[in-house]
Parts: structure tokens; sequence; C-alpha cells
């Protein structure tokens, strides 16, 4: 049993860390920055100015970013 209680107390400590409102704010910004270059290069790449791997890096990235900001409480 000790064994147990060490675990979920483990993952309550995880799950009640969150990250400043600051560092929110600034994961808030790169998302939607990454998000912007997204959407450019989707228009980009139907204009055939933009690679496929471009554009799957460029989705990849704001998506992990959308992902920090939802996993910190933010509003992603």
């Amino acid at each position: 049993m000790q064994v147990k209680t060490h675990k979920i107390k483990a993952e309550d400590d995880v799950t009640r860390r969150r990250l400043p409102p600051d560092a929110i704010q600034e994961l808030e910004a790169l998302t939607q920055s990454l998000d912007d270059e997204y959407f450019g290069l989707q228009e980009a790449a139907e204009n055939g100015t933009a690679s496929e791997d471009e554009l799957k890096r460029a989705f990849s990235q704001a998506r992990a970013a959308s992902a920090l900001v939802f996993a910190s409480g933010g509003d992603a």
C-alpha cells in the first residue's frame, strides 16, 4: 500500500502545479504566432510556394504550443 500512496501523492503534486500567468500569456502569444505562421504557409502551399514538409512542421509546432497552453490551464 505504501507504493500506491506515494504514487497518488506524486500525481496530485503534478496536477496542482500551474505555470505563472505571465508564462501562460507568453505561451498563448507563441501559439497565436505559430498558428499565424501555419495559416500563412497553408496559403503558400496552395499556391505552390511552400512545401508539404514546411506545412507539416508549422502545424506540428502550433499544435504542440497549443497543447502546452491547454495543459497549463490557459485558453488555447
